[in-house]
């Protein structure tokens, strides 16, 4: 990436799934750490996909790469209809999280080379199922560079 490109969006697919990466803009801030890169989930309910729950929260001011990466599936009705309680549902939920986790690792593979980000720690953030799918990989000891940080995560909003 060069010139103007690096101050804009970057739109993309990665291992099956679209991303919107916002580069790190933040006018007042230094990234002071090693970690140089946030891969965030959306839900099942509103923000659905990358690009609105990159638009829902953009986190500004943080001076790393934040990355939107799409959850495999989608439930239907969202979580919030009650249809959750169906089998249906559970199992969509759950192949979701389940395959997000097993593309990860090639996900944040293709960013990086995409977006020129060297090896390092990766800040995790989601929301509803997003969040669950990066709170299962750290309590079940999944380790993406051997250190991951848990950022954000909430049900609600």
């Amino acid at each position: 990436m060069s010139g103007d490109d690096t101050n804009r969006p970057v739109h993309g697919t990665v291992a099956g799934d679209a991303y919107v990466a916002l580069p790190p803009t933040a006018v007042d801030a230094t990234a002071s750490g090693p970690t140089r890169l946030i891969v965030a989930w959306p839900g099942f309910d509103p923000p659905r996909a990358a690009s609105a729950l990159a638009t829902a929260i953009p986190m500004t001011g943080v001076p790393v790469w934040r990355v939107y990466l799409d959850l495999p599936g989608r439930s239907p009705g969202g979580l919030g209809s009650g249809s959750i309680l169906e089998t249906e549902s559970i199992e969509a939920y759950c192949a979701a999280v389940e395959n997000a986790a097993r593309r990860l690792p090639d996900a944040l593979a293709q960013i990086r080379r995409d977006l020129d980000v060297p090896d390092g720690p990766v800040g995790l953030a989601g929301f509803s199922a997003g969040g669950s799918r990066f709170a299962g990989s750290v309590h079940s000891g999944y380790s993406l560079t051997g250190r991951s940080s848990i950022l954000w995560q909430s049900a609600n909003l």
